[in-house]
């Protein structure tokens, strides 16, 4: 070691920077079953690019710290933390580690609740023992310290390059990185990070916009859009409209899905039986969720804003990467709270997970019950979350409440991962058609289902007992990530169309203690559940909504890659009267997250 002298911290630390390129490489292709050794055969200048990418982060960590072996001890654990979460979310939801998930890192204690039968015991000892290990032999090898010139000089190098690879849409950092096969693969991630690495895929999208400017965007385009929907004839009162203002729910589901719509799979008994006795009585249909397995604020962002993620570039997660740093943002919340509403929002798990402490007042909620302050925590096993029943409990007490009238948005969590025997009670629904782990899973999930379908029951009953007009409306926020054949089998014979809805349909109910019009609500955005629900209490649309309602009557089922129109006919194309009618819908969402607010009128 001695003999190195000052070489040998930088040796060790070019040898460290090509196997931690070379780990998370091979976690990022392992899910897709690629060769790491073809990968790297066909991209060897973007593997370079990696490994020299994470040596001069290195190299500036070493610097910073002055201690070189410890650097890269940090730094090798950092990276295997990494590459654990990037196997094992891939995986699971089969999307890659955005540099915004390191936002759940505030959150570990409860992000270990959800992935702990991920991590066994032996895992964690091995972890621990290595860590100790190379603590111990940091220090009992000779370091030389850097003087402070050549410690400033590794430090710019290091800003530099992360700087240059978090601005790749600036064409003066993006051409010389084309000609080593670098492209923009926003508007894919899976690509992105599977084309460009790993390292420059997630550096990138440090620095990427979620949604990128139209080309005609201008303040003449937004004029026209404002002139056009801004003197709509407002047709949203109906017969089903209440003359008092009517209570308002929204009950965002975690995972909810309906397992009887699988074939050649029977259970013991239904375990959605009520939700499906209502198809006989109330409004039900489904919600086309822009996820699928998670991403939960994805949904929400789309319910409460009217905002559509098909016109975003692929990972993003609005509430963290926007709606953090606003003071307001305009939604169906702050819409109702300017007519009079109380807003309270409902969560039973940690209040910061997606920035929902921050984000839901920038939406114009008055009062956000999570975990800590709910009233109800009654759970269906020591291990699992608080249940569904609880929540609805709650919200029922806050609809009993003073005399204005309520909105109350309630995200439950009864049913999020994991999917465990006994996390919701023993199982009492028997499954055919699956065997093993996969007939287990299934039965846990129906278990769980069921105890949704009581919590709804309980809700809609409740409901039937309040003086003021109430309307709920119930939806699932995505499919749980159930194992892959389980869904494989279903879709052996559908088209991809047919694939696409199906795994985004999540169930969806509108009940209310008035008659309701409409019965069969077929296949609808969480985008345009204002609008639907402002014409299904007779209230007045803002012309924002009147412009989401001319989208929904011509397209009312609108996901990343997938349109489901009226006829419930699903496509992953547009004629050009339905491009035209998407663009005035982008354009206005890029001016009210983005651009210079031209369109704010159309939301008074």
């Amino acid at each position: 070691m001695k003999k190195l002298g000052a070489l040998g911290p930088l040796l060790w630390t070019a040898l460290t920077a090509n196997l931690l390129a070379l780990s998370i490489q091979y976690v990022s292709l392992k899910p897709y079953g690629i060769s790491l050794l073809y990968w790297v055969n066909a991209h060897k200048d973007l593997y370079a690019l990696s490994a020299g990418i994470l040596f001069c982060i290195l190299l500036g960590f070493g610097a910073l710290v002055n201690n070189y072996y410890f650097a890269i001890i940090v730094f090798t654990a950092l990276i295997g933390a990494l590459d654990f979460g990037q196997y094992h979310k891939l995986r699971i939801l089969g999307e890659p580690i955005y540099p915004w998930d390191l936002n759940q890192l505030k959150n570990m204690k409860e992000m270990l609740q959800i992935v702990r039968n991920m991590v066994s015991p032996g895992l964690l000892i091995a972890a621990a023992l290595l860590v100790v290990i190379a603590l111990a032999a940091t220090f009992r090898i000779p370091r030389k310290r850097l003087k402070l010139p050549l410690r400033a000089a590794f430090l710019t190098i290091a800003v530099l390059v992360v700087f240059a690879c978090t601005h790749l849409q600036n064409s003066a950092f993006a051409k010389p990185l084309e000609k080593l096969g670098a492209a923009d693969y926003h508007w894919n991630q899976q690509q992105n990070y599977l084309e460009n690495g790993f390292m420059l895929a997630f550096l990138d999208n440090l620095g990427a916009k979620m949604q990128n400017q139209p080309a005609d965007y201008s303040e003449a385009a937004m004029a026209q859009i404002v002139q056009k929907y801004g003197q709509t004839t407002n047709a949203s009162a109906t017969a089903s409209g209440t003359q008092e203002q009517p209570n308002i729910v929204y009950v965002m589901d975690e995972s909810l899905f309906d397992p009887t719509r699988l074939t050649g799979i029977t259970f013991s008994e239904d375990p959605m039986a009520n939700f499906h006795e209502y198809q006989n009585t109330y409004a039900t249909g489904y919600s086309l969720s822009p996820t699928f397995g998670g991403g939960t604020s994805n949904v929400e962002f789309e319910a409460l804003t009217g905002l559509n993620m098909s016109f975003m570039n692929e990972g993003a997660v609005p509430y963290q990467q926007i709606l953090a740093k606003k003071n307001s943002f305009p939604s169906l919340v702050s819409m109702l709270k300017s007519r009079g509403y109380e807003t309270t929002a409902v969560h039973p798990f940690d209040k910061t997970f997606y920035n929902r402490n921050r984000v839901y007042p920038v939406l114009g909620f008055d009062q956000f019950i999570s975990q800590d302050d709910i009233k109800y925590k009654d759970k269906l096993s020591p291990n699992g979350y608080i249940s569904d029943m609880s929540a609805v409990k709650q919200v029922v007490d806050v609809l009993n409440s003073g005399d204005q009238p309520h909105f109350v948005h309630l995200v439950t969590m009864q049913n999020h991962l994991p999917i465990a025997e006994g996390m919701n009670g023993p199982n009492t629904i028997q499954v055919s058609g699956l065997s093993g782990s996969g007939q287990t899973e299934m039965e846990s999930y129906a278990q769980s289902v069921k105890e949704t379908d009581k919590a709804v029951q309980y809700l809609v009953d409740s409901i039937q007992q309040l003086k003021r007009p109430t309307i709920v409306v119930v939806f699932g926020d995505h499919l749980p990530a159930l194992q892959d054949q389980t869904y494989a089998d279903h879709l052996s014979a559908a088209t991809p169309e047919q694939k696409q809805q199906f795994l985004h349909e999540t169930p969806l109910l509108i009940a209310a203690n008035y008659p309701l019009q409409d019965k069969n609500l077929g296949t609808i955005a969480p985008s345009f559940f204002g609008p639907l629900v402002f014409e299904l209490t007779g209230q007045q649309l803002p012309p924002y909504y009147q412009l989401l309602d001319n989208v929904r009557k011509q397209l009312p089922g609108i996901g990343p890659n997938l349109y489901v129109d009226a006829n419930n006919v699903a496509s992953l194309s547009l004629n050009d009267e339905q491009k035209q009618l998407l663009h005035d819908y982008e354009l206005v969402q890029y001016d009210l997250l983005y651009g210079r607010g031209y369109a704010a009128s159309l939301l008074k």
